[in-house]
């Protein structure tokens, strides 16, 4: 459980900030609406209209995954921090060259040489690192939040006093002793 915590904030915030540094590179590279809209176009960007989808389920998943540590609300397992600063640099390049092939059918090598490249590689390097940050705070907060949840419970608990239970053995004896017998329902003073 504590993997899948971790896993579903972190590849939530890289996949954010991936997909936030792509844009911000084609912006930077191309500040025109215009021609940044026929770049993006021309390059195989047609599924962008997809992103709010997956924003929606990837953030639902790591919604879940800060709830159950906050439930766990023990220290769990702990995000590497290798493949936050790889992987959404990785992503980015096979991302670009994939685009390209599903929009042109050929594979375009020349994807790296593109002016877009450059400052997107960098750029996810810098968000990948912010994503690692920003999901490590999360996890320790969530655990932070559920360790203090814990603890109230059970000082909650260890205060309050037992309730009772009546034993109906003194009373069941007692009826035996005026009646004879063990009868269910009021005393049979009151019933008449």
């Amino acid at each position: 459980m504590g993997r899948f915590c971790a896993w579903s904030v972190g590849l939530f915030l890289a996949f954010v900030g991936s997909s936030l540094a792509h844009t911000l590179a084609y912006v930077a590279v191309v500040p025109d609406l215009q021609p940044r809209a026929d770049l993006l176009e021309e390059s195989g960007h047609s599924y962008f209209s997809y992103l709010p989808f997956l924003f929606g389920l990837l953030g639902a998943t790591a919604a879940l995954g800060l709830l159950a540590r906050v439930a766990a609300a023990d220290p769990a397992t702990v995000l590497p921090r290798w493949p936050f600063a790889l992987l959404p640099a990785v992503t980015f390049a096979v991302q670009e060259h994939v685009e390209r092939l599903g929009h042109d059918g050929a594979l375009p090598w020349h994807a790296v040489l593109e002016p877009t490249f450059l400052p997107g590689l960098l750029l996810q390097l810098a968000f990948g690192i912010l994503a690692f940050v920003v999901a490590q705070a999360l996890l320790r907060g969530a655990e932070r939040l559920g360790v203090f949840l814990h603890g109230r419970m059970e000082r909650a608990g260890t205060h309050r006093k037992p309730g009772r239970c009546i034993d109906p053995a003194p009373f069941a004896r007692a009826q035996a002793r005026t009646t004879g017998r063990i009868t269910r329902g009021p005393p049979a003073s009151l019933a008449a």
